[in-house]
C-alpha cells in the first residue's frame, strides 16, 4: 500500500525544493540583503528633484517628513510659502544656510531658463563677471539670451537688465545661479501648489553627480558582491549535480520505452514509473507516437495515391501514344490509302495534342504541389474582376448556345487574389460547363459577401455528374462518364483549381443541391 502511494505521488520536485531551501536559504537571504543594501546605496548616492516628485501626494499635503531625505546621501530639503515664511526644513544646517532671499538666484527645476557666468578682464585689466539668462530650443537648436548683468571686480552690477532690484551680487550668489551650493553639492528649487491652493517653494540640496565618485561606488559594490561569489558557485555546483542525478533517474523509464519503440514500433510505459512532472510529457509522447503511426499510414496512403496517379497517367498516355504509333507505322509502311492519309495525319496530330495537354496539365499540378511555389497576390475587387472576365467570355458562351445569369453587386468586394490564377480557375470551371453540357444550358455566376468572406458561385443546370463522384471530384484523375467516353478530360483540371484556390487562402466546395452542379469558392475579405 505504501509503495503504491509513493508511486502515485512520486515527485522529485518537492524533494529537490526542500533540499534547495535547506542549502540555500541562508545564502539567498544574505545575498538579498546585500543586493538591497548595494542597490539602495547606488540609488540614493545621487538623488535629484525627480526623487522628491515621486512623493507628489506628500507634497500636496505638506507632509514633507514622508520624504526620506535622511536616507539620501548628504541631501537637505527646505520649504517656504509664498510670503517667504519657513514651512519645513529637513535639518538645522540648511535652515542656517538657505534664506528666502536666495530663491531669487537658485535655478528652478524644469525651467526653460538657465544662468551662465563668465569671468574676464576688460581693456583696463579690471576683472568683470558677465551673468546671462539663456534658453535653448531643442527643436531648432536655437540658443537665446533673454537678460544679462555685468559685475565689476567688487561684484557690483554696472550694466544689464538682470537682477535690476539688486545693486550687488556676491560670490555666494554667483555660485547659486549656477546651481552650486558649495563644492561637489548642487542646488535647485521647485514651485508647486498644495491641496489648499497655497504656493510652496521647495529647495533641494544634493551631491553633484561625479563620474569618479560613481565609478568608486560601483567598484566597491562589485568587490562586495565578489566576496560571496565562491559560496554561490559551490551551492550552484551542488544543485546541478543533485538535479542531474535525479533527472537521469527519472528519465530512465522513458528512455527504455523510446528504445523499445525504436526496435519494435511499440511504445509502452506506465505513468507511475515516472515522476508527476513527466507524466504530461509521457501523455504527449503517447499522442506523438499515435500521430507518427497516423503519419505513417498517411504516407502509405499517399504512396498508394501516387502509384494510382502514375498508373492513371500511364493508362491515359498509352491510348494516344498507341494510336500515334499505329497510325504513323501504317503511314511509314504505305499501308494507308492515299485518300485516307490526311485523316491519319489529323488523328496523329490530335492524339499528340491530347498527350501534350495531359503532360502540361500534370506539370502544372506538380508545380502547384511544390512547397516553394509562390503566388502573386494583389488586393482586387472580385465583383469588378468577375464582370470584366465575363464581358470577355460572353461571346464564347453565347456561341455555344448557352445562357448566362449574373448576380454581381456594385459594391466593391475586395480579396487578396492572383489574377492569373483566378483567370485559370474561371476558364476551367466555365470551360467544363461548356464542354460537357448541351446547348441552352444556363450558367449562373454569383458574387456575394458572407460575414468576413467573399463567395463566388459558378453553377449550371446542365447534366451534372454522377452523385458518387461529388466526394472525389477534386482528386487527381477523377473523370466523369461523359469526359471518359469523349476522351476530352485529363482528370487534373479540378485538382489544379482546388490547389489554386488554396494558394489564395480560399476554399472550394461542390454540390448538386440547388443546381445540376454548383461550385462555391470562398475567400477571406481583404481589409
Amino acid at each position: 500500500m505504501k509503495g503504491n502511494f509513493l508511486k502515485k505521488y512520486y515527485s522529485f520536485t518537492t524533494f529537490c525544493v526542500i533540499n534547495l531551501i535547506i542549502y540555500s536559504l541562508i545564502y539567498l537571504t544574505f545575498y538579498a540583503l546585500l543586493g538591497y543594501w548595494t542597490s539602495n546605496r547606488m540609488l540614493y548616492a545621487f538623488p535629484g528633484m525627480t526623487d522628491v516628485l515621486d512623493y507628489g501626494e506628500s507634497l500636496k499635503l505638506d507632509a514633507y517628513e514622508n520624504i526620506p531625505v535622511q536616507r539620501w546621501n548628504d541631501s537637505s530639503l527646505i520649504v517656504f510659502d509664498g510670503n517667504g515664511n519657513l514651512v519645513y526644513a529637513s535639518n538645522e544646517g540648511i535652515l542656517e544656510q538657505i534664506r528666502y532671499a536666495d530663491l531669487t538666484y537658485i535655478p528652478v527645476y524644469n525651467s526653460p531658463y538657465r544662468y551662465t557666468v563668465l569671468h574676464f578682464q576688460n581693456a583696463d585689466g579690471e576683472g568683470r563677471y558677465l551673468v546671462n539668462q539663456e534658453s535653448y530650443d531643442v527643436s531648432n537648436k536655437d540658443e537665446r539670451i533673454h537678460a544679462y548683468c555685468l559685475l565689476n571686480d567688487q561684484y557690483e552690477i554696472v550694466a544689464g537688465d538682470l537682477f535690476q532690484d539688486q545693486k550687488r551680487i556676491g560670490q555666494r550668489e554667483l555660485r547659486l545661479v549656477q546651481g552650486i551650493y558649495h563644492k561637489n553639492m548642487s542646488i535647485e528649487q521647485y514651485h508647486f501648489v498644495n491641496s489648499k491652493g497655497e504656493l510652496r517653494q521647495l529647495v533641494l540640496v544634493t551631491p553633484e553627480f561625479n563620474d569618479a565618485r560613481y565609478t568608486q561606488l560601483l567598484a566597491q559594490n562589485n568587490r562586495i558582491r565578489l566576496t560571496v561569489a565562491p559560496l554561490f558557485i559551490v551551492v550552484v555546483a551542488f544543485q546541478i549535480y543533485f538535479f542531474w542525478r535525479w533527472i537521469k533517474k527519472s528519465f530512465y523509464p522513458l528512455q527504455q520505452a523510446i528504445g523499445h519503440y525504436r526496435e519494435s514500433a511499440q511504445f509502452t510505459i506506465e505513468e507511475s514509473q515516472v515522476p508527476l512532472e513527466l507524466r504530461e510529457t509521457v501523455v504527449e509522447l503517447q499522442r506523438t507516437v499515435a500521430k507518427l503511426d497516423a503519419a505513417q499510414q498517411e504516407k502509405e496512403h499517399m504512396d498508394a495515391e501516387r502509384q494510382r496517379i502514375i498508373t492513371s497517367l500511364s493508362h491515359d498516355l498509352k491510348t494516344p501514344l498507341t494510336v500515334i504509333q499505329g497510325f504513323s507505322g501504317a503511314l511509314l509502311e504505305h499501308q494507308v490509302d492515299p485518300e485516307k492519309e490526311h485523316q491519319y495525319i489529323l488523328t496523329i496530330h490530335s492524339r499528340a495534342k491530347m498527350a501534350n495537354e495531359l503532360i502540361n496539365t500534370l506539370f502544372d499540378y506538380s508545380r502547384l504541389e511544390h512547397p516553394e511555389y509562390e503566388t502573386q497576390l494583389e488586393k482586387m475587387d472580385l465583383a469588378e474582376w468577375t464582370r470584366q472576365f465575363l464581358s470577355e467570355k460572353y461571346s464564347e458562351i453565347t456561341d455555344h448556345g448557352f445562357e448566362l445569369e449574373l448576380a454581381i453587386p456594385e459594391t466593391p468586394l475586395k480579396i487578396m487574389m492572383d489574377p492569373r490564377m483566378m483567370h485559370r480557375i474561371m476558364e476551367n470551371l466555365i470551360g467544363n460547363s461548356l464542354k460537357y453540357n448541351p446547348a441552352k444550358t444556363t450558367i449562373f455566376i454569383t458574387v456575394e459577401q458572407q460575414a468576413d468572406h467573399v463567395c463566388l458561385f459558378v453553377a449550371d443546370n446542365g447534366v451534372g455528374v454522377e452523385p458518387e463522384l461529388l466526394k472525389t471530384l477534386f482528386e487527381p484523375f477523377t473523370i466523369g462518364e461523359k469526359a471518359r467516353s469523349s476522351g476530352q478530360g485529363t482528370g487534373l483540371g479540378l485538382s489544379i483549381v482546388k490547389k489554386m484556390v488554396e494558394c489564395q487562402h480560399g476554399t472550394i466546395e461542390v454540390s448538386n443541391a440547388r443546381y445540376a452542379l454548383e461550385f462555391q469558392l470562398m475567400f477571406p475579405q481583404a481589409q
